[in-house]
């Protein structure tokens, strides 16, 4: 699933930065390893930790990401419109 490695891809990268946030393979599928890493950057955001990527966690991933790489003149994220979890 591409929206699921753009999700792995951001995460990685975060985890670079915030050793909450355990690193994840860029492997398209949304297992145990993204399942925690989400739950990670969830709590380190001060969001519900579900481990479920709707648009307030991809929001806030994205715009770390975004804030990492361009600091602040990079475009705000955009959510694909897709729910993302487990399994």
């Amino acid at each position: 699933n591409n929206e699921v490695r753009i999700l792995q891809g951001y995460l990685s990268r975060l985890s670079e930065t915030y050793p909450q946030i355990p690193p994840v393979e860029v492997s398209g599928v949304f297992g145990t390893a993204t399942r925690d890493a989400v739950y990670a950057a969830q709590q380190l955001f001060g969001l519900p930790v579900d481990g479920i990527v709707r648009i307030n966690t991809w929001n806030a991933i994205s715009d770390a990401y975004r804030d990492l790489l361009y600091g602040e003149y990079a475009a705000d994220g955009q959510y694909g419109g897709t729910t993302l979890s487990e399994g």
